[in-house]
């Protein structure tokens, strides 16, 4: 339910990092394309959730998850009650792998959960081991409507929580992606 200015405004948020500049004809356009990939999300997906917000004004989420949309019908009510139910089912994702992290994954320390994300800490000498622990961990399949998936996870590695930037060299110690192999990020 974004509208094509709010795209623009994130995707340029991130630009500097990125790389990735759009203008609001592109975004408009970007969006367009993805309804014309997807029509049933507008054709069947938004309007089961306008008819049963006006029935009850209630949505459950797939894994239970309950939420009572009590602000006026308006377009941000329908923008909010359309994220509800992905956003919510994500979030969902990462508290039910944190017992398999806290169980399954030796050599680390879970510190935090963050709306979709967890938060561990681990011996640089451990990192590979964690990561792939920490990624199996939070594989966990999910039915919804008959059809069992997995929600794809990714896993960033650091010494703090700001992003590193490549580009700039800004925050070296930072975030980054990690992929197998890779060395554990240093200290400077």
């Amino acid at each position: 339910g974004m509208e094509a200015d709010k795209l623009v405004e994130s995707v340029n948020s991130d630009a500097q990092e990125t790389g990735v500049w759009i203008d609001l004809p592109t975004a408009r356009r970007l969006i367009d394309m993805y309804f014309a990939a997807y029509p049933e999300l507008r054709i069947h997906f938004w309007e089961d959730i306008k008819s049963e917000l006006q029935r009850t004004r209630t949505l459950t989420s797939p894994l239970g998850r309950k939420r009572t949309f009590f602000a006026r019908w308006d377009d941000k009510l329908l923008r909010d009650a359309y994220s509800f139910l992905p956003q919510s089912t994500v979030g969902d994702l990462g508290r039910r792998a944190i017992p398999r992290i806290a169980s399954e994954v030796r050599n680390c320390e879970f510190l935090l959960n963050v709306h979709d994300s967890v938060l561990v800490q681990c011996d640089p000498k451990d990192l590979e081991e964690v990561v792939t622990g920490v990624e199996q961990a939070m594989t966990c399949p999910i039915t919804i409507h008959g059809v069992t998936f997995t929600i794809p996870s990714d896993c960033q590695v650091g010494w703090n929580w700001g992003k590193a930037n490549k580009k700039t060299g800004d925050n070296p110690n930072g975030l980054r992606d990690w992929e197998p192999g890779d060395e554990v990020p240093g200290r400077v």
